[in-house]
């Protein structure tokens, strides 16, 4: 879902659509239902404290030293 908003934002049901164009290794995307991508954003929610910790830790110093500034969609 992450990958869809990124590349292409569109309606969780448009994902679906997404999901039949797309191919990712070792997984098969004609199995995915929109329930599973109501689970996995569960799971995502749960974990969103740390997840957006990580990810700031990681790509700060790839974007820039002194963040002041951001935007978000």
């Amino acid at each position: 879902m992450v990958f869809n908003r990124l590349s292409n934002p569109d309606s969780k049901l448009g994902l679906l659509r997404w999901l039949e164009v797309v191919q990712f290794p070792d997984g098969d995307t004609r199995t995915v239902g929109h329930h599973h991508l109501l689970r996995a954003m569960d799971a995502v929610v749960k974990a969103k404290d740390a997840v957006e910790e990580i990810l700031a830790t990681t790509l700060r110093p790839l974007i820039d030293q002194e963040l002041s500034v951001v935007f978000m969609t």
